[in-house]
């Protein structure tokens, strides 16, 4: 994965790589970036998903992340002032035809001068709806 942040003042683009695994409606992840926000420090994050399917073509999804850059290498808490912190987050989805969507709530459990209300690095408590949808749409009509 690669997240680029543009329009920022900062040159906080980076790459991330992850392994995971899925089992019914438990996803769990391990993501690793050498770069972390382009400091030239090591952080790693564990990902835990809960998919749960709910009646009506509505889904719930519960959210847990653990954000570690103390372990992988001690000198990124040392720089950033940040060695741990979580995020969670609670999701209903429904699905209208080719178009999904979500409702989140999502927080963290940053605070202080951590705790960023604006721009690329918002971190506070949220609530966010998306639309999306995967092209092109099947028609259901079959090759012509």
């Amino acid at each position: 994965m690669y997240y680029d942040y543009p329009g920022t003042n900062e040159d906080i683009d980076y790459t991330e790589f992850y392994v995971g695994t899925s089992y019914e409606f438990i996803d769990f992840k391990f993501w690793w970036t050498p770069n972390f926000f382009s400091i030239g420090k090591n952080a790693r994050y564990l990902d835990l998903n809960l998919n749960f399917e709910l009646p009506y073509d509505f889904s719930l999804v519960l959210h847990g992340g653990y954000t570690d850059g103390r372990a992988l290498d001690p000198e990124f808490a040392d720089l950033t002032g940040l060695s741990d912190y979580l995020d969670y987050s609670v999701a209903l989805g429904y699905s209208l035809g080719p178009v999904d969507l979500e409702v989140k709530w999502l927080d963290t459990d940053l605070s202080g001068d951590f705790k960023v209300s604006n721009g690329a690095l918002q971190n506070d408590s949220r609530v966010i709806f998306t639309v999306s949808t995967t092209l092109p749409w099947d028609t259901g009509g079959g090759e012509e």
